[in-house]
């Protein structure tokens, strides 16, 4: 199961904003964070699960920095 760990200060809402830099990294994120499995994330994005849990755990580990999705 993937999981957000830290919230690096950023609220679900926030994430939205940050879409638009990086979109499916940043949706990932917010698609799990909003409690879906990472296998549902990927059919939305069209990526696959892996993908999706390396998108959170560089979240987990640098916030919007390790998206590459600074504000």
């Amino acid at each position: 199961m993937v999981k957000i760990t830290q919230s690096h200060g950023y609220r679900v809402r926030e994430l939205r904003k940050l879409e638009k830099k990086t979109p499916k990294a940043v949706m990932a994120v917010r698609l799990v964070w909003e409690g879906y499995p990472a296998a549902s994330a990927s059919d939305i994005l069209g990526v696959s699960a892996r993908t999706v849990s390396t998108y959170v755990h560089a979240w987990n580990a640098g916030g919007p920095g390790g998206l590459g999705a600074s504000p």
